[in-house]
C-alpha cells in the first residue's frame, strides 16, 4: 500500500475509513479495494509537500549523496482527461421524453414528465449523477439508491465502491440479491475506533422474517424488500440489538454517545436504531452502474488503468529534462594559464573589464611563456528534439486511450462540422457509456413509479392531476446533449422547410425550439391568429369596402345618416376615396 498523502483528501479519506469498514472483512472486496485505491490516488494526483512520499503519480526522491533536490514535475493528465470526459457527457442534461402508450394520453405523459423532472430537479440529480460518472469512470462502478421514507420527499443517492458491496443473482447479473452500504458517520471521523460510528444498511430480497434471502430468491418464493440496519463501532461490535427480535420497525432507547461538534466541544448524541422491517417494495430500491462492463460482468473497469504506465513515464521524462536543462543551460567559464591574481580579482558582471596576466610560472625553465586564455563550456542540447518528441507522444496516446481531441487541434478547426468530426470518437465513448446509464435511468423511473404508488412520501406543491400522473403508462426516450457548436439558424431554417413540405408538424418545431411546457399554447395562439386572418381576407375585408363605396339608403337618412352628394363630380369622388381605401389596406396586408 502507498504511503499516505499528508494533503487533504476526499477520495483518500473515503479509502482510508474503507479500510476500516466491516466490508474490508471480506477478503475479495479488500484485494480490489486496493487496486481502486491506486486508481483513486493517481486521479488525486500527486503528494507537493512530502518527498518521502509515493502517493499516485508522485516518487520517492533520495537526495542522499547529491548536492541539489532532483525535479519531481507532475503534470497530472489523468484527472484533466477524465473530468473532461464527464462534462462532455454530462456537462449538459440530457432531455426526458415520455411518450404514452394509449392514445388520448398525451397531456398524462406530458404531466408526468413535469413530475419526474420536478423530483429530479429537487435532488439535483444531474449533478450529482456527473459526479458519480467520474467516481465510476475511476472506481469502475457507482450505486444508485432512491430512499423514500413516508412524510418525507424522495431522496436519490450515489455510492462509490468502497462503500457498498452486493450479490446478484446467477442466472440473472441485473438482478439484485442483496446490497451493502456501510459508511462511517461524519462527527465520528479522526475519533479512537472504539468511539466510532458506522451506519450498514442491508437491502436484501426475502420472502419473511426468518428467510436467509438468496435461497428464497432461488426458489421463485413470493419475496419484497427488507431493510436492516446496525450501527457498529470501529471494530465491527454492533452497539444496539433489538430487545425482543421482533421484525416490526421498532425503535430502541440508544446509550448516549459522547462526540465532539465541529468546534471540539463534548457533547452527548442520543440515537434510536431501526432494527428491520420490510420496505414494500417488490424490488431492492438499489442499482449498480457499472463502467465499460462485458458480458455478465459484475465489477466493470476503470479508465485509469491504461493511463498509469504513461503517466509515470512522461512525468519522470519532464522532470529529468527540467534536471538537464538545469545542468546543461548555463556556461562554465574556463581560465586557463591566468595568473592567481588576476584570478583573484576577476568580476563576472555585465560590461565588466578584466586584467588578464599570464602566470609568470609557466616562463621557468626558458621554456616559452604560455598565454592566458579564457574560454567556456556549454552543454549540448542535441537531446531536446527527441526528447520532445516522446513527450508529445505520450501526451498523444494518453489522449487517443481516452478518445479526445487535442486541444490544439479542437483550436484550429474550420468549423462547426469540423469539430463534430473531431469529437466523434469521443462521442461515440460517451453514448457506449450511456447505454448503462440510459438503462439505470430507465430502471429509476420504473422505482419512483412504484414507490409514488406505494409510500406516501411528500412531493413538490404541483396540480392533483400532474401529482397523479406516475401511473400514466408511458416509454420514455433520453436524448443526450454534447456540448458541441452548431449552426442553430440554419437548423431553424432546414426545420421551417419541414413544416412548409409537411414533413413535420408545427408543433414538433415549437417543441424543438422552444420550452415544452409552452408548446401547445404557441400552437393555439397561432391557430386563433390564422383564423383572424381568414376571417378577415374572407369576410370582413369585403363587407367594409362595401360599406365605404355603397350609396345610404333613405332609412340611414331618417336615422341621421349623412347625406351623400347630389353632385355627380362628388359622387365619383366618393367611390374613388373609397377604392383607394381599399388599395391601402390591401397594400398593409
Amino acid at each position: 500500500m502507498a504511503k499516505k498523502s499528508t494533503e487533504v483528501s476526499h477520495t483518500d479519506e473515503v479509502l482510508s475509513q474503507a479500510f476500516s469498514s466491516p466490508l474490508a472483512q471480506n477478503a475479495k472486496f479488500k484485494q480490489e479495494l486496493q487496486e481502486v485505491e491506486k486508481y483513486y490516488q493517481y486521479f488525486d494526483g500527486f503528494d507537493v509537500n512530502n518527498l518521502d512520499s509515493d502517493y499516485g503519480q508522485t516518487w520517492k526522491i533520495n537526495v542522499d549523496g547529491l548536492d541539489y533536490v532532483p525535479t519531481r514535475e507532475i503534470r497530472n493528465y489523468i484527472k484533466q482527461l477524465v473530468r473532461k470526459q464527464s462534462r462532455f457527457m454530462m456537462g449538459t442534461s440530457p432531455e426526458l421524453t415520455f411518450n404514452a402508450i394509449q392514445s388520448g394520453q398525451e397531456e398524462a405523459a406530458e404531466n408526468k414528465r413535469i413530475l419526474f423532472e420536478s423530483i429530479l430537479e429537487q435532488n439535483k440529480f444531474w449533478s450529482k449523477a456527473a459526479n458519480a460518472l467520474v467516481d465510476a469512470t475511476v472506481g469502475k462502478r457507482v450505486l444508485m439508491t432512491v430512499i423514500a421514507n413516508e412524510g418525507e420527499p424522495i431522496d436519490v443517492r450515489f455510492y462509490p465502491m468502497p462503500q457498498f458491496t452486493y450479490i446478484v443473482d446467477p442466472r440473472n447479473t441485473s438482478r439484485l440479491l442483496s446490497v451493502d452500504i456501510v459508511y462511517q458517520d461524519e462527527r465520528t471521523k479522526g475519533m479512537k475506533t472504539e468511539a466510532q460510528l458506522w451506519h450498514h444498511y442491508r437491502y436484501e430480497m426475502k420472502s419473511g422474517p426468518g428467510d436467509s434471502g438468496i435461497e428464497e430468491a432461488l426458489e421463485n418464493k413470493e419475496e419484497q424488500c427488507w431493510l436492516t440496519y446496525a450501527l457498529t463501532d470501529g471494530e465491527s461490535n454492533q452497539i444496539y440489538v433489538a430487545k425482543d427480535g421482533s421484525t416490526t420497525i421498532k425503535k430502541v432507547d440508544a446509550k448516549l454517545v459522547t462526540i465532539e461538534d465541529n468546534m471540539g466541544n463534548p457533547i452527548e448524541v442520543p440515537l434510536a436504531v431501526t432494527e428491520s422491517a420490510p420496505t414494500g417494495l417488490s424490488q431492492i430500491p438499489c442499482r449498480v452502474i457499472l463502467n465499460e462492463p462485458l458480458t455478465n460482468d459484475i465489477y466493470g473497469s476503470s479508465d485509469v488503468k491504461d493511463l498509469i504506465t504513461i503517466a509515470d513515464n512522461h512525468n519522470r521524462t519532464i522532470s529529468d529534462l527540467r534536471d538537464a536543462l538545469k545542468f546543461k543551460m548555463f556556461e562554465q567559464p574556463v581560465i586557463i594559464d591566468a595568473s592567481s591574481a588576476s584570478l583573484k580579482g576577476m568580476k563576472i558582471a555585465p560590461n565588466a573589464v578584466v586584467d588578464l596576466k599570464s602566470d609568470p610560472s609557466s616562463n621557468v625553465g626558458g621554456t616559452g611563456g604560455k598565454q592566458a586564455q579564457v574560454t567556456n563550456i556549454s552543454g549540448s542540447f542535441n537531446f531536446l528534439p527527441a526528447t520532445q518528441y516522446y513527450l508529445d507522444e505520450a501526451k498523444r496516446a494518453m489522449y487517443e486511450l481516452m478518445d479526445q481531441p487535442l486541444p490544439e487541434k479542437v483550436q484550429s478547426a474550420p468549423s462547426g462540422i469540423a469539430m463534430q468530426f473531431l469529437f466523434y470518437d469521443l462521442m461515440s465513448r460517451c453514448d457506449s457509456k450511456w447505454v448503462e446509464w440510459d438503462s439505470a435511468v430507465q430502471w429509476l423511473v420504473s422505482m419512483l413509479e412504484e414507490v409514488l404508488a406505494k409510500v406516501n412520501v411528500t412531493t413538490e406543491e404541483l396540480p392533483e392531476n400532474i401529482l397523479n400522473s406516475y401511473a400514466t403508462l408511458t416509454t420514455l426516450s433520453i436524448e443526450h446533449k454534447y456540448p458541441l457548436p452548431s449552426d442553430e439558424v440554419a437548423a431553424r431554417q432546414v426545420a421551417i422547410s419541414e413544416v412548409q413540405n409537411n414533413v413535420r408538424s408545427h408543433q414538433s418545431y415549437i417543441e424543438e425550439f422552444s420550452k415544452k411546457e409552452k408548446a401547445d399554447k404557441e400552437w393555439q395562439r397561432i391557430l386563433e391568429e390564422q383564423a383572424d386572418l381568414d376571417e378577415v381576407s374572407g369576410g370582413a375585408l369585403p363587407n367594409l369596402v362595401n360599406e365605404l363605396t355603397q350609396e345610404p339608403t333613405l332609412e340611414e337618412e331618417q336615422d341621421g345618416y349623412p347625406k351623400p352628394k347630389e353632385a355627380d363630380e362628388e359622387g365619383t369622388k366618393s367611390t374613388s376615396e373609397g377604392q383607394r381605401e381599399f388599395t391601402k389596406i390591401q397594400s398593409e396586408m
